[in-house]
């Protein structure tokens, strides 16, 4: 036998093991990582490996990923994870390859990965946090994708969701009537100030959330229960984090970038009408600006901005997993999901399944390829994903959920949202002295 052709069996045989387990087995695992009850690291013996091969696959898979060769990827990461065990790149490795799993649609062995991750890493590592966030996010996919079908036993909130029976939309076409999320509940972080405006829901790497308020021109953070202001450019109207936690505001008064003054200029001048900023690993910003259509890209540290993508009006841009970009338009109706190369790969909207999108106001992005749309006119969160399908990206319809608008929870007017470090997605509304949480 073959090196490569044992590499192939062992990565068939891993992923084979997602077809022996129950989906039931699957969430108890995910259950048992939030509780910390699977613990197995002690039973690892394997001798470290060179770090520089495993560097090098380590590498090689990144590039892979972001040119859009995924199976490639995929192919090299498990070379680490089955040959180069106890190796510094491991956790790393093996978070990136729970992401493409899920990209490829194997939600049950990415959860298995994720699990992983929790058994070799000390609880104060980034990794072990990371890897529960991850695992979360997926298994609330793998219970939409099992919709119907029962699952016993009760798990903890924010890991693992649940599904009610199906009912028929109106006009009777039938849909999934999902709870994707275990609970919903309204919470007002202390020192919050109410919001007005509401347009954008940012997350920091250490778990922060920044809360861009585009009406009273200000940005809170809320860390925990606290809220506080955030200063370093006047009014700003828009927030990213740069891939070393640096933060960047966009505003009337120009752009601070990492505590530093930023005069940033696009094809019409300087850029002083920001909407929404987004940054991918490379650092790269990613602007919508009022006097300038499309999308700008702004390469790292330079000054001058070019038009970028599709050329159409947008109201937001996010960033995800594999620098994929989401552009929201400027009408609400469509998502479109670009490579770093300004290509279109596929779109969401205006249905999303069998659901017509009525008015997006703002959409997240989650580090498993979820997409979670605002849609304020319909009160509700559409989710969909990004989905590897033949080797071509594309949208999938995953669940539709309700944003109360009535009782101790109501959110009259929903108009940001955005994901917060452990899965759960935060809401801030129009007018609201409070955000929602769904976990």
């Amino acid at each position: 036998m073959t090196a490569s052709s044992g590499i192939f069996n062992r990565r068939e045989r891993m992923r084979g093991s997602r077809r022996g387990h129950t989906l039931v087995h699957l969430l108890v695992l995910v259950a048992a990582l939030a509780g910390g009850m699977v613990r197995t690291s002690g039973a690892r013996q394997a001798a470290p490996s060179s770090p520089s091969v495993s560097g090098q696959l380590l590498g090689r898979a990144v590039t892979a990923e972001f040119s859009g060769q995924y199976d490639r990827a995929i192919d090299s990461l498990y070379q680490i994870v089955v040959e180069h065990p106890g190796t510094p790149e491991i956790p790393e490795a093996r978070l990136q390859l729970a992401r493409l799993l899920a990209l490829s649609g194997s939600l049950s062995a990415a959860v298995l990965q994720c699990q992983a991750v929790r058994d070799e890493t000390r609880e104060d590592q980034p990794e072990h946090a990371a890897a529960l966030g991850l695992a979360t996010t997926i298994a609330r996919r793998l219970r939409a994708e099992q919709s119907g079908k029962a699952v016993a036993g009760a798990l903890p909130a924010g890991v693992i969701v649940s599904i009610g029976a199906q009912r028929p939309q109106a006009g009777g076409a039938p849909a999934q009537a999902r709870a994707y999320f275990n609970s919903v509940e309204a919470f007002t972080p202390g020192g919050l100030t109410p919001l007005d405006d509401p347009s954008g829901v940012v997350l920091e790497r250490n778990g922060a959330l920044l809360v861009v308020d585009g009406g009273r021109r200000s940005v809170q953070r809320v860390s925990g229960n606290v809220a506080s202001a955030v200063t370093g450019t006047a009014e700003p109207a828009a927030a990213a984090v740069l891939p070393d936690g640096s933060l960047v505001l966009g505003g009337a008064g120009g752009f601070n970038v990492g505590g530093q003054a930023r005069a940033l200029a696009g094809p019409r001048g300087p850029l002083r009408k920001v909407r929404a900023i987004a940054t991918n690993s490379k650092g790269d910003l990613f602007v919508v600006d009022r006097d300038h259509d499309g999308t700008l890209r702004c390469k790292g540290g330079t000054p001058t901005c070019v038009a970028w993508g599709p050329v159409a009006k947008m109201r937001t841009v996010k960033i995800g997993a594999s620098d994929l970009v989401y552009l929201l338009d400027e009408r609400g109706e469509t998502v479109r999901v670009v490579d770093d190369n300004g290509r279109q790969l596929t779109v969401f909207g205006p249905l999303v399944g069998a659901t017509r999108i009525e008015k997006l106001v703002d959409i997240a992005v989650d580090s498993a390829y979820t997409v979670f749309m605002l849609d304020a006119d319909a009160h509700r969160i559409q989710i969909g994903a990004v989905k590897l399908v033949n080797g071509q990206i594309s949208p999938d319809s995953v669940a539709g959920i309700v944003v109360p608008a009535e009782g101790d929870r109501a959110m009259k007017t929903p108009a940001a949202i955005g994901v917060g470090l452990d899965g759960s997605v935060i809401v801030a509304g129009r007018g609201a002295p409070r955000l929602l949480r769904f976990r």
